[in-house]
């Protein structure tokens, strides 16, 4: 499952008080922008998280704390776990490696200012493969201001986020007693967004990117409503700030099919891509150091 780069999913509801065990549907996006970007279903333990870009679902169980991609375009499933990611990356590194020796040879071929060029995007290739590499951000952290807003209906609790102690943006969060939020919901966003920090922490930067910076529940224990990323914290000719909120949510009744795992689609596996080669790998080395 493919979620954009640094978005952050903040998980909330409508704010209007739920049934105890209601089960919930959350469409998010940006007020301001395109529509919504992600929906998630949650039901008796289970988080399924559908993108707008494709027919993928993420269905995770925090029964089990296992996770599987659904590809209903391809009538695939594939297992998502720490340790495939784990050998799904020392592949990428081995590959990538071998193909930089092989850009080494190459460099007495070119120019002077050729050689420059080509050295900058090894050095890049080089530092996206380390473990905090390409974009792996630092942890948020929320800091109460000790205001509060109304947030389609309901008291919010506003907050400074940083990262790095650094400021970073601005977020509205609230506890889940005054959401309505049954404590099972609740348990399972809480070990999904779990889940997600274990598997993905420590890889490098450009596969962590795959997932997003998903923040569900912050440090405190309380749902995110609103996120905003100031503009000053983005490099110049990047991207605008980022803002991501609840669009719309229901209790309603969810149906099974989002946490379904079709048994006529074909099982596929990240253990599937060979071992790579430790000693053939060392030899390439950072080739590309003057």
């Amino acid at each position: 499952l493919m979620l954009s780069h640094r978005f952050l999913i903040p998980l909330s509801v409508f704010l209007a008080v739920l049934p105890a065990r209601a089960d919930l549907t959350l469409v998010l996006g940006e007020s301001a922008g395109e529509g919504p970007t992600h929906q998630v279903h949650v039901k008796t333990g289970k988080v399924s998280v559908a993108n707008a870009l494709d027919r993928k679902l993420l269905v995770f169980d925090a029964a089990s704390d296992t996770a599987v991609v659904v590809d209903h375009a391809r009538k695939e499933v594939t297992e998502l776990s720490r340790e495939a990611l784990e050998r799904l990356v020392a592949s990428m590194v081995d590959t990538r490696k071998r193909y930089l020796a092989g850009l080494e040879e190459r460099l007495d071929e070119l120019s002077q200012k050729d050689q420059d060029r080509l050295r900058e995007v090894m050095d890049w290739l080089h530092l996206s493969t380390e473990p905090r590499g390409s974009a792996a951000p630092a942890a948020l952290e929320f800091q109460k201001t000790g205001g509060q807003v109304e947030f389609q209906g309901k008291a919010g609790k506003k907050a400074v986020v940083r990262q790095d102690g650094e400021p970073w943006g601005t977020a509205v969060t609230a506890d889940r007693e005054t959401l309505g939020i049954s404590e099972e919901d609740f348990s399972a966003l809480r070990e999904f967004q779990q889940w997600v920090d274990d598997t993905t922490r420590g890889l490098p930067g450009e596969v962590q990117a795959q997932f997003g910076e998903v923040q569900l529940v912050t440090p405190a224990g309380e749902l995110l409503l609103r996120i905003q990323e100031k503009a000053a914290s983005v490099e110049s000719g990047d991207r605008p700030g980022l803002t991501q909120e609840v669009l719309r949510m229901d209790g309603e009744a969810v149906e099974d099919g989002w946490f379904a795992i079709p048994e006529d689609f074909t099982r596929m596996s990240l253990y599937a891509i060979p071992e790579p080669d430790s000693g053939r790998a060392e030899k390439a080395g950072n080739v590309s150091e003057k």
